[in-house]
């Protein structure tokens, strides 16, 4: 099924969606219908702390291997080795025809998807075909199924790939509680100050070192590490004014889970790029052996978050914050950073621009230009492989009670420290000094029988935030796992939520209020006074249903 709290991809009634944001969401009130049903609300109210991590997904989850590698390719040996362990079914596939697979995919409804596949194939364009994909399987604009990229310079070391993971999964103590953290001390994290204190069961070393190259006597300090993490400008070979790839060689990375921030950080062969006073695209190749991606890969790490274009680093350390807090397996991780996308533009199923070289740049204003590279980014790795156990508090802790009506959520900020789960990567629209707006973002599941027309607000009076400028309330219903979840999202000015403590109260009503029924063309209430607001989706069901009601 599919809901919606959003508004058209522009504009809401003439207002640019960009200015629309700005409008305090307060008395944001968004209406769906996606179909009835008539299950009743229990009356008895309910009080649950809501979990909807993952983390416990079973192994025995359906697994589908893509593939185009003949069973004699050297490559292969990846794919039988990855098939035998996940007692996964092998799909063949076409790269360059992605979507012929689909209805087959659909048939199989798997939770993860292993890309196994020869360097040259992988490129942001393959990316975005099977993220696209991984939208249409139901009616809702969020991934069905979890997927990673399964490559390497070599057969060998793809193989090597599947067998680091398979050693590390089969002894999770083995996985050591180290962190390391590096990068140019010129380009500023918003986690600067923190020094890991949410992780207090972890040896971390955070290395803001002088920008020009990495130095050699921090080398040995990304081996035997269970997590690396680094930030900079970057390109293929490199973080600009850091690493290199040459100096990973003769390192043993095992069993590190690298997150990398820098643009072009998973390039593996092919990219696109263009500058921008460029009239065209400009297509390149790396050589497999000196990408950083797959040199990470060489020497021992098990998975690699990275980049396939352009992007900001606090999506890197967002997906670390999201694995050390839900322990889910590194392909659900993932598909959070490729749900958070779709939020961003008001939970709106998404298409994404193809690149080919010589033609014009995609046209895109700042915040489409965030959600696409945002969106490039991919897991090298087994999407099922699950390092970490649930480590850090979850940084958000949201709290449900079922009521005749429908349901109240309480959204509490409980660790403001793991700083990125709360930086907007996608808008910097409520502050003057084009700094990273920050967000609230959650999701709860919803009760077996829950009615699928229902409203969502938020409580005014108890807002601890009144005087903060917000975004709009932007929610959307997602079908996952023979699951139904509400995510819910809003957006506050910089460095806002950096308090502990901080409790927003949420209502979902399944009835129908009555200011609906003054003006049944306009089933918004008056924002700030400003503008009235049509929601596109279902309101036409909705007042059909309505109607039917009254009579």
């Amino acid at each position: 099924m599919f809901a919606i709290g959003a508004f058209d991809n522009d504009q809401v009634q003439g207002i640019p969606l960009r200015k629309f944001r700005q409008i305090c969401f307060f008395t944001a009130l968004a209406t769906l219908t996606a179909g009835l049903v008539t299950a009743a609300i229990p009356r008895a109210s309910i009080n649950s702390q809501t979990d909807s991590s993952t983390a416990n997904l079973s192994s025995s989850a359906p697994y589908v291997i893509l593939t185009n590698l003949a069973s004699t390719d050297p490559y292969f040996e990846a794919v039988s080795r990855l098939q035998k362990y996940r007692k996964a079914q092998i799909v063949k596939f076409d790269p360059a025809h992605v979507a012929s697979m689909m209805e087959k995919i659909r048939r199989i409804s798997p939770v993860f998807v292993g890309l196994v596949l020869r360097p040259e194939e992988l490129n942001i364009n393959l990316c975005y075909d099977i993220l696209e994909i991984s939208f249409r399987l139901d009616d809702d604009p969020f991934p069905d199924f979890a997927y990673g990229f399964i490559t390497g310079a070599t057969a060998s070391e793809t193989l090597a790939l599947v067998e680091n993971m398979i050693r590390a999964e089969s002894n999770p103590n083995s996985v050591p509680r180290r962190l390391v953290a590096f990068g140019p001390s010129n380009v500023s994290q918003s986690d600067d100050k923190t020094d890991f204190e949410w992780l207090p069961d972890w040896q971390c070393i955070r290395l803001a070192h002088k920008p020009g190259t990495f130095p050699r006597k921090y080398l040995d300090k990304l081996a035997d590490r269970g997590i690396i993490r680094f930030w900079g400008h970057g390109s293929p070979r490199r973080v600009d004014g850091s690493l290199s790839y040459s100096q990973l060689r003769n390192l043993n990375l095992y069993p590190a889970v690298v997150f990398a921030g820098p643009c072009f950080s998973a390039v593996v062969h092919r990219y696109y790029e263009w500058n921008c006073c460029d009239t065209s695209v400009h297509v390149d190749c790396v050589p497999v052996e000196e990408s950083l991606a797959l040199m990470f890969i060489a020497q021992g790490a098990t998975a690699y978050f990275g980049a396939l274009h352009e992007n900001k680093c606090g999506s890197a350390a967002w997906e670390m914050e999201d694995a050390l807090a839900t322990g889910d397996p590194l392909g659900i991780v993932m598909k959070h950073t490729y749900d958070t996308v779709i939020m961003a533009q008001g939970g709106k199923r998404l298409a994404f621009p193809r690149l080919r070289d010589g033609e014009s740049p995609p046209k895109e204003d700042p915040v489409d230009f965030q959600i696409n590279r945002t969106a490039s980014r991919i897991l090298l790795g087994d999407p099922a492989y699950q390092p970490f156990s649930r480590t850090a508090l979850n940084p958000i802790k949201t709290t449900t009670r079922l009521t005749a009506t429908g349901m109240e959520i309480e959204a509490s900020v409980t660790e403001p420290r793991m700083r990125f789960t709360f930086v907007d990567v996608f808008h910097t629209d409520l502050c003057t000094c084009d700094t990273p707006d920050d967000v609230l973002y959650f999701r709860v599941e919803l009760p077996d029988g829950f009615p699928k027309a229902y409203s969502v607000s938020h409580s005014e009076d108890s807002c601890p935030l009144k005087d903060v400028k917000h975004s709009a309330l932007v929610w959307a219903e997602e079908s996952w796992l023979g699951k139904r979840f509400l995510h819910v999202q809003v957006a506050f000015t910089h460095c806002s939520l950096n308090t502990s403590g901080l409790k927003f109260n949420f209502k979902i009503e399944a009835a129908m209020t009555n200011h609906h029924d003054t003006d049944p063309d306009y089933p918004e209430e008056r924002l700030s006074g400003q503008i009235e607001s049509r929601v596109s989706e279902g309101w036409e069901k909705t007042k059909k249903w309505m109607n039917e009601k009254k009579n």
